[in-house]
C-alpha cells in the first residue's frame, strides 16, 4: 500500500498489522516525490503487506502527519477495494469549531454517517463498502466516496473553501517573496525593451522562461506550495511550475504587465463547491486584454505562446486575482489540425506515394521530445509508430525533417497505401473510416449511465490527392 501525502511535510509513527503479525522496519520504504506539481509530496512511503493476502485477511495501518496551515487538512478518499469493512476518520477539535464535510461520489451515492459524540469529538464513517467494477474512460476507479472537511466557528469558516479566502490565504505566502528588481541578464532586458507592446514581451518572456529554465523542483520547506523568488529562478536556471509561472508573472510586471497566476489539474478530478489546494497539480499563466484572455504554460517545450497542452485546454481553472478570484475555462490558440498529413500518388503504384506530414500542438511536443532525444533508426520507428496507430492501413516511413518553428514541425516521407485501397473488380475505393480514435473496450460502457472520459482532443487531417 502507497501512503503519498499531500504537501511535503513528512509523516511519522507508521504502524500497520496484518494477519496479527505487525509490520516490521524493513516492511516500510520510502522514496522522493520529484512529481511536479501545485503541492509537491515530499516523500512517498510504500508499506509492504504480502502478496498472498487472503479472503477473510484483515491489516490496518495508520500514521501520522503534522498540518503547518488548516488549508492542508487533507482531501480523504473512501478506497474501492474487495470489501472495506469500515472507512472512519475522526476529528478532535475545540469546543467552540463545528466540523462538516462537503461530499462527493463518482457513481452512485453511498451512505456515511457524520456523528458528534462529544463537543469536542466528530466522526465521519462508511461502512461495509463492496468493490464496484473498473469500468474504462472512467478516471474514479480508485475510490467510491472522497470528501472535504470544513472547519467553522460561530458560523465562518476557517478553512478558505471559497474562491475569496483561498485567494487570499495564496497571496499572503506569494507578499513574502522578494520582488524582482530590473537586474536581469542583458540579452533578456535588450529584448525586453526593444520590444514593440505587451504580447511581443510576453512572448519573449515566454520563450526565455521555455528555452533557459530548466524543469527541477526544489520543494524544501515552504516552497512544497509558495514559488521561489523570481531573482533565484532567474540565478539558478531551473523550477517547476508555479516556480516558472511566478516568474513570468514577475517578468511581466516590471514592464506594467498584468499577468494572474491560474490553478489547474492535469488530472480528473472530484468535483466539489469548495476550493482546495490538492485540487490542482499544475499552475499556468492569464493575460487579460480587451479582445480577451490569454492562457499560456510556459513548463512544456514545443508549445507556442498561447497554445495549451491539450489535457488543459477546455478545463476549469482557478485564477488567483486578488481582485476577481474565479474559475475559468481555458482556451488555446491553435486551430490548425494537431497532426496534417497530404499523400500524393498513382493509384497504380500504391506503394511509392510521398507524403508531406505536420505535427502540431500534442503532436508536436510528443514528436519533438522524440526527435530531439533519438538516433536516426529510433527517430525513424518512433514517427512510424507515432503515426501508424493513429491511422488505418497506411505505412509511413523514411520521414526527412524539412523545419521546425515555434508552432509545428514538418517532414516530407513515404507512404505505402496498398492496404489502404480496396480492389473490387474494376474499382477501387478508400475507407470511410481512416483514422483510430476509439478502441472497442468502450462498447463495455453501454450498460452504465456514468460519463465517459477521453484523452486529449485531437484535429487531424488526412488529404489524397
Amino acid at each position: 500500500h502507497t501512503i503519498n501525502p499531500s504537501n511535503s511535510e513528512e509523516i511519522d509513527k507508521i504502524k500497520g498489522e496484518y494477519r496479527g503479525t505487525k509490520l516490521k522496519k524493513d516492511d516500510i520504504s520510502s522514496f522522493l516525490n520529484d512529481k511536479e506539481s501545485f503541492l509537491t509530496g515530499g516523500r512517498v512511503y510504500v508499506l509492504h503487506f504480502p502478496g498472498d493476502m487472503k479472503k477473510g485477511d484483515t491489516l490496518w495501518y495508520s500514521y501520522e502527519q503534522k498540518k503547518a496551515d488548516m488549508v492542508f487538512f487533507p482531501i480523504h478518499y473512501v478506497p474501492n477495494e474487495t470489501l472495506v469493512k469500515k472507512y472512519s476518520v475522526v476529528i478532535k477539535h475545540p469546543s467552540d469549531l463545528s466540523v462538516d464535510f462537503e461530499l462527493f461520489f463518482p457513481r452512485d451515492s453511498i451512505k456515511c454517517t457524520i456523528i458528534n459524540p462529544s463537543p469536542t469529538l466528530t466522526t465521519i464513517s462508511f461502512d461495509s463498502i463492496p468493490e464496484a467494477k473498473e469500468l474504462p474512460y472512467f478516471p474514479f476507479n480508485g475510490y467510491n466516496a472522497s470528501f472535504i472537511t470544513i472547519i467553522s466557528k460561530e458560523g465562518l469558516d476557517i478553512t478558505p473553501i471559497s474562491p475569496l479566502d483561498f485567494t487570499g490565504w495564496y497571496f499572503g505566502h506569494l507578499d513574502t517573496i522578494p520582488q524582482l528588481t530590473d537586474s536581469l541578464p542583458a540579452a533578456l532586458r535588450n529584448l525586453l525593451n526593444s520590444s514593440p507592446n505587451d504580447i511581443a514581451r510576453l512572448k519573449i518572456i515566454y520563450d526565455y522562461i521555455q528555452t533557459n529554465i530548466r524543469r527541477v523542483s526544489d520543494v524544501r520547506g515552504l516552497n512544497a506550495y509558495v514559488p521561489h523568488a523570481p531573482s533565484f529562478v532567474l540565478n539558478n536556471l531551473y523550477g517547476d511550475c508555479k516556480d516558472r509561472a511566478f516568474l513570468c508573472k514577475s517578468l511581466a510586471a516590471l514592464y506594467g504587465i498584468p499577468v494572474n497566476l491560474a490553478l489547474i489539474s492535469t488530472e480528473v478530478m472530484a468535483t466539489f463547491k469548495s476550493i482546495h489546494a490538492n485540487l490542482f497539480n499544475h499552475v499556468i499563466c492569464l493575460y487579460e486584454d480587451s479582445p480577451g484572455m490569454i492562457f499560456f504554460d510556459p513548463t512544456i517545450k514545443y508549445y507556442s505562446f498561447g497554445n495549451l497542452w491539450g489535457k488543459l485546454a477546455g478545463e476549469k481553472t482557478f485564477i488567483i486575482d486578488s481582485v476577481r478570484p474565479r474559475y475559468e475555462t481555458t482556451a488555446t490558440d491553435l486551430t490548425l489540425p494537431t497532426f496534417e498529413i497530404s499523400i500524393t500518388g498513382s493509384m497504380s503504384e500504391p506503394k511509392n506515394c510521398s507524403a508531406s506530414v505536420i505535427f502540431r500542438g500534442d503532436y508536436y511536443a510528443y514528436v519533438g521530445e522524440g526527435w530531439s532525444a533519438s538516433g536516426s533508426v529510433e527517430r525513424e520507428n518512433f514517427l512510424s509508430q507515432a503515426l501508424n496507430k493513429r491511422i488505418i492501413n497506411i505505412a509511413i516511413d523514411n520521414f526527412q525533417l524539412i523545419n521546425q518553428n515555434d508552432i509545428e514541425i514538418s517532414f516530407t516521407a513515404r507512404a505505402d497505401l496498398s492496404r489502404f485501397i480496396i480492389n473490387s473488380g474494376n474499382k477501387k475505393y478508400i475507407p470511410a473510416n481512416i483514422f483510430t480514435n476509439l478502441n472497442g473496450d468502450l462498447l463495455e460502457r453501454r450498460e452504465d449511465s456514468y460519463p465517459l472520459y477521453f484523452e486529449n482532443p485531437r484535429n487531424m487531417s488526412l488529404i489524397l490527392d
